[in-house]
Protein backbone atom coordinates (compact mmCIF):
# COMPACT_ATOMS: atom_id res chain seq x y z
CA UNK A 1 0.00 0.00 0.00
CA UNK A 2 2.95 2.54 1.04
CA UNK A 3 4.48 1.67 -2.52
CA UNK A 4 1.33 2.93 -4.42
CA UNK A 5 1.37 5.82 -2.48
CA UNK A 6 4.59 6.54 -3.51
CA UNK A 7 4.56 5.57 -6.81
CA UNK A 8 0.91 7.77 -6.95
CA UNK A 9 2.90 11.20 -5.57
CA UNK A 10 5.73 10.60 -8.13
CA UNK A 11 3.07 10.46 -10.71
CA UNK A 12 1.18 13.66 -9.85
CA UNK A 13 5.01 15.06 -9.26
CA UNK A 14 5.56 13.98 -12.95
CA UNK A 15 2.25 15.42 -14.03
CA UNK A 16 2.42 18.32 -12.98
CA UNK A 17 5.95 19.15 -14.50
CA UNK A 18 4.42 17.49 -17.88
CA UNK A 19 1.58 20.13 -17.67
CA UNK A 20 3.93 23.15 -16.82
CA UNK A 21 6.61 21.49 -19.69
CA UNK A 22 4.01 21.92 -22.29
CA UNK A 23 2.13 25.40 -20.91
CA UNK A 24 6.58 27.00 -21.50
CA UNK A 25 6.12 25.39 -25.19
CA UNK A 26 2.78 26.86 -25.76
CA UNK A 27 3.66 30.31 -24.57
CA UNK A 28 7.33 30.05 -26.71
CA UNK A 29 4.60 29.31 -29.70
CA UNK A 30 2.44 32.63 -28.50
CA UNK A 31 5.36 34.56 -28.12
CA UNK A 32 6.74 33.74 -31.62
CA UNK A 33 3.39 34.43 -32.75
CA UNK A 34 3.58 38.14 -31.60
CA UNK A 35 6.63 38.50 -33.74
CA UNK A 36 4.21 38.24 -37.59
CA UNK A 37 5.56 41.04 -40.02
CA UNK A 38 2.42 42.94 -41.64
CA UNK A 39 3.42 45.83 -43.79
CA UNK A 40 3.95 49.35 -42.69
CA UNK A 41 0.19 50.24 -43.24
CA UNK A 42 -0.83 48.10 -41.07
CA UNK A 43 -0.84 48.72 -37.50
CA UNK A 44 -2.59 46.05 -35.27
CA UNK A 45 -2.78 42.57 -35.61
CA UNK A 46 -4.62 39.64 -33.89
CA UNK A 47 -3.97 36.20 -33.22
CA UNK A 48 -5.03 33.10 -31.21
CA UNK A 49 -3.64 30.01 -30.32
CA UNK A 50 -6.17 26.89 -28.84
CA UNK A 51 -4.09 23.97 -27.06
CA UNK A 52 -6.51 21.42 -26.86
CA UNK A 53 -6.44 17.52 -25.68
CA UNK A 54 -8.96 15.24 -24.30
CA UNK A 55 -9.52 16.00 -20.38
CA UNK A 56 -9.82 19.63 -19.42
CA UNK A 57 -7.46 21.00 -16.51
CA UNK A 58 -6.96 24.55 -17.19
CA UNK A 59 -7.36 27.85 -19.02
CA UNK A 60 -4.98 30.84 -19.36
CA UNK A 61 -5.35 33.68 -21.23
CA UNK A 62 -3.08 36.60 -22.10
CA UNK A 63 -4.11 39.86 -23.46
CA UNK A 64 -1.89 42.96 -25.22
CA UNK A 65 -2.66 45.96 -26.40
CA UNK A 66 -2.85 44.46 -30.25
CA UNK A 67 -3.13 40.61 -29.99
CA UNK A 68 -4.66 38.19 -27.52
CA UNK A 69 -4.29 34.76 -27.04
CA UNK A 70 -6.06 32.24 -25.33
CA UNK A 71 -4.96 28.69 -24.67
CA UNK A 72 -6.41 25.72 -23.52
CA UNK A 73 -3.94 22.46 -22.00
CA UNK A 74 -5.64 19.13 -21.22
CA UNK A 75 -4.40 15.98 -20.20
CA UNK A 76 -5.69 12.32 -20.53
CA UNK A 77 -4.33 9.65 -18.33
CA UNK A 78 -4.72 5.82 -19.01
CA UNK A 79 -3.18 2.63 -17.10
CA UNK A 80 -1.51 -0.12 -18.53
CA UNK A 81 -0.72 -3.61 -17.73
CA UNK A 82 2.58 -5.00 -18.20
CA UNK A 83 3.11 -8.99 -19.60
CA UNK A 84 5.11 -9.82 -16.00
CA UNK A 85 1.66 -9.33 -13.88
CA UNK A 86 2.33 -5.93 -12.11
CA UNK A 87 0.09 -2.87 -12.49
CA UNK A 88 1.81 0.40 -13.47
CA UNK A 89 0.19 3.71 -13.54
CA UNK A 90 1.72 5.10 -16.66
CA UNK A 91 0.26 9.03 -17.80
CA UNK A 92 0.35 9.73 -21.48
CA UNK A 93 -0.74 13.15 -22.68
CA UNK A 94 -1.47 15.07 -26.29
CA UNK A 95 -1.44 18.32 -27.54
CA UNK A 96 -2.99 20.04 -30.63
CA UNK A 97 -1.77 23.48 -31.78
CA UNK A 98 -3.67 25.21 -34.10
CA UNK A 99 -2.92 28.99 -35.26
CA UNK A 100 -5.33 31.62 -36.60
CA UNK A 101 -4.01 35.02 -37.60
CA UNK A 102 -5.79 38.25 -38.64
CA UNK A 103 -5.04 41.36 -39.97
CA UNK A 104 -7.06 44.61 -39.52
CA UNK A 105 -8.02 46.60 -42.21
CA UNK A 106 -6.08 50.11 -42.54
CA UNK A 107 -6.08 53.34 -45.04
CA UNK A 108 -3.22 53.73 -47.51
CA UNK A 109 -3.06 57.37 -48.08
CA UNK A 110 -1.73 59.11 -51.60
CA UNK A 111 -1.34 62.80 -53.00
CA UNK A 112 -1.22 63.83 -56.46
CA UNK A 113 -0.73 67.97 -56.65
CA UNK A 114 -1.24 70.10 -59.58
CA UNK A 115 -1.54 73.96 -60.15
CA UNK A 116 -3.61 75.87 -62.56
CA UNK A 117 -0.52 77.88 -63.78
CA UNK A 118 2.94 76.30 -64.97
CA UNK A 119 4.67 79.65 -64.43
CA UNK A 120 3.88 83.09 -62.21
CA UNK A 121 5.34 86.08 -62.08
CA UNK A 122 5.93 87.97 -58.41
CA UNK A 123 2.36 89.11 -57.21
CA UNK A 124 0.38 86.63 -58.95
CA UNK A 125 -2.01 84.82 -57.35
CA UNK A 126 -2.82 80.53 -58.42
CA UNK A 127 -4.46 77.58 -57.29
CA UNK A 128 -2.78 74.11 -55.41
CA UNK A 129 -4.94 71.51 -55.71
CA UNK A 130 -4.53 68.36 -53.79
CA UNK A 131 -6.18 64.89 -54.94
CA UNK A 132 -6.07 62.69 -51.45
CA UNK A 133 -6.72 59.00 -52.58
CA UNK A 134 -7.42 55.88 -50.00
CA UNK A 135 -6.23 52.48 -51.33
CA UNK A 136 -6.06 50.86 -48.59
CA UNK A 137 -9.15 48.77 -47.23
CA UNK A 138 -10.41 50.49 -44.64
CA UNK A 139 -11.91 54.50 -44.77
CA UNK A 140 -9.93 56.93 -43.68
CA UNK A 141 -11.24 59.42 -41.38
CA UNK A 142 -9.95 63.38 -40.46
CA UNK A 143 -7.64 63.44 -43.35
CA UNK A 144 -5.30 66.51 -41.89
CA UNK A 145 -3.67 67.83 -45.07
CA UNK A 146 -1.14 70.53 -44.14
CA UNK A 147 0.95 73.08 -46.76
CA UNK A 148 4.62 73.92 -46.17
CA UNK A 149 5.30 77.27 -48.43
CA UNK A 150 8.76 78.54 -49.43
CA UNK A 151 9.61 82.23 -48.30
CA UNK A 152 7.17 84.61 -50.06
CA UNK A 153 4.27 82.53 -50.70
CA UNK A 154 1.32 82.64 -48.33
CA UNK A 155 -2.14 81.04 -48.20
CA UNK A 156 -5.17 82.07 -45.71
CA UNK A 157 -4.67 78.15 -44.41
CA UNK A 158 -2.15 75.99 -44.49
CA UNK A 159 -4.57 73.25 -42.87
CA UNK A 160 -7.67 71.85 -45.09
CA UNK A 161 -9.39 68.15 -43.98
CA UNK A 162 -11.25 65.55 -45.50
CA UNK A 163 -13.34 64.28 -42.68
CA UNK A 164 -13.92 60.58 -44.15
CA UNK A 165 -12.64 59.16 -47.69
CA UNK A 166 -13.69 56.00 -48.13
CA UNK A 167 -11.92 52.77 -49.87
CA UNK A 168 -10.57 53.59 -53.65
CA UNK A 169 -12.08 57.08 -52.84
CA UNK A 170 -10.41 59.82 -53.26
CA UNK A 171 -11.10 63.79 -51.74
CA UNK A 172 -9.86 67.11 -53.94
CA UNK A 173 -8.71 70.44 -51.50
CA UNK A 174 -8.03 73.83 -53.11
CA UNK A 175 -5.67 76.04 -51.22
CA UNK A 176 -5.10 79.62 -53.14
CA UNK A 177 -1.72 80.35 -52.91
CA UNK A 178 -0.54 84.31 -53.16
CA UNK A 179 3.07 85.40 -54.15
CA UNK A 180 3.94 88.59 -52.99
CA UNK A 181 7.38 90.85 -54.45
CA UNK A 182 10.26 88.77 -52.16
CA UNK A 183 9.29 85.76 -54.11
CA UNK A 184 12.02 83.76 -55.53
CA UNK A 185 12.84 83.86 -59.25
CA UNK A 186 13.28 79.87 -60.27
CA UNK A 187 11.88 77.27 -59.31
CA UNK A 188 10.04 76.83 -55.97
CA UNK A 189 8.88 74.02 -53.90
CA UNK A 190 6.00 73.45 -51.83
CA UNK A 191 5.91 70.41 -49.61
CA UNK A 192 2.40 68.88 -48.73
CA UNK A 193 1.35 66.30 -45.91
CA UNK A 194 -1.38 64.48 -44.73
CA UNK A 195 -1.95 62.60 -41.62
CA UNK A 196 -4.96 60.43 -40.57
CA UNK A 197 -7.12 59.03 -37.86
Amino acid sequence: MRGKAQLLALLAIFLAFSFFFYLSIAQEAMNSSQNLTTNENSSEQSASTNLVSENSTSQKSVNSSNTSFSEFTQLNESNSTEENGTNENVSTSSTQISQTTEIIAKPKISLKLSTDKSRITRGENFLLRVFVSNEGNANATNVKVTVDLPKGFSTDTLEKVCNVIEVNSSCELEFSVKSDLSTQLGENEIKVRASYE
